[in-house]
């Protein structure tokens, strides 16, 4: 009899210890899922940062280039009227 409560309790104890393992893993995989997309996000992160700073940068060099056009147009119209006075 005893015996028997023995395998029994034995028998129990293994199966908790199944269940104890599969959540173990359970866990495990739901960490390194995690890690996975936080990896992920601060990669696109990056991205997107690098991005920005480079539509800045193309920005700027658009502006500067404005700038030039409207210098140059200036005094295209200001040679062009001091030319059309001195005839």
């Amino acid at each position: 009899m005893e015996l028997k409560e023995t395998i029994e309790l034995l028998t129990l104890e293994r199966k908790k210890v199944q269940v104890k393992d599969s959540v173990i893993f359970s866990l495990e995989t739901k960490t390194f899922n995690l890690e996975d997309i936080i990896k992920k996000t601060n990669e696109q992160f990056a991205l997107e940062s690098k991005k920005s700073e480079d539509l800045l940068k193309e920005l700027k060099g658009q502006r500067r280039t404005t700038f030039l056009y409207k210098v140059g147009t200036t005094l295209g119209v200001v040679a062009t009227s001091i030319l059309l006075l001195t005839k």
